[in-house]
């Protein structure tokens, strides 16, 4: 599904990015990206790895072509798509604390795009749609069952959920906060 970069064109830019490494004699470049504006701030991730993240995301790039380029992505459910996508041989998720994961590596939400598997009865379709304006943001999610009821697992997460939005209609409903929009022309 995605276009990758020739394997020359991945080592012209690996080459001139050792190139500036042995220039500044540093032993390896941290790049860092996230999501920001429909994945734009993963530039420089996405120069040398071929991945766009939905996420934020850490590359390690080594000057020793010995040692390998390794990815931590921000958010664990990320880990199999930017497997499938980038062009480096150390795909991870980065942990709840990133900096100590890049500084001494170890090694349920829908996927980031659709696979070439074929749906068959039974399958889960999750779906998200997210919407933002002006810091305002919101996800839906929703599951689709392919010719098939919820399984008794699925069904208590529902119950769960439902539960919890009651709740949360309960107490939003007792502590009502008087709320005016402010209108400029």
């Amino acid at each position: 599904m995605w276009a990758r970069f020739t394997p020359a064109e991945m080592a012209r830019r690996w080459g001139l990015a050792r190139r500036l490494m042995d220039r500044h004699d540093v032993l390896a470049l941290l790049l860092f990206g996230n999501s920001g504006v429909n994945r734009h701030n993963q530039a420089n991730v996405f120069w040398l790895s071929n991945h766009l993240d939905l996420h934020h995301s850490y590359l390690l790039a080594p000057r020793d072509e010995a040692i390998e380029p390794a990815l931590y992505v921000g958010l664990g459910n990320h880990v199999p798509d930017a497997r499938r996508i980038a062009q480096i041989p150390v795909v991870a998720w980065g942990g709840h604390d990133p900096a100590a994961t890049v500084a001494e590596p170890d090694g349920c939400l829908p996927a980031q795009n659709p696979s070439g598997r074929l749906l068959a009865e039974g399958d889960v379709i999750i779906t998200e749609i997210s919407a933002s304006s002006w810091g305002y943001s919101g996800q839906i999610h929703r599951p689709v069952f392919v010719r098939a009821e919820p399984t008794a697992a699925w069904q208590r997460l529902f119950d769960a959920a439902l539960d919890a939005y009651q709740g949360i209609v309960r107490v939003m409903t007792l502590h009502r906060v008087p709320f005016e929009p402010v209108i400029t022309a």
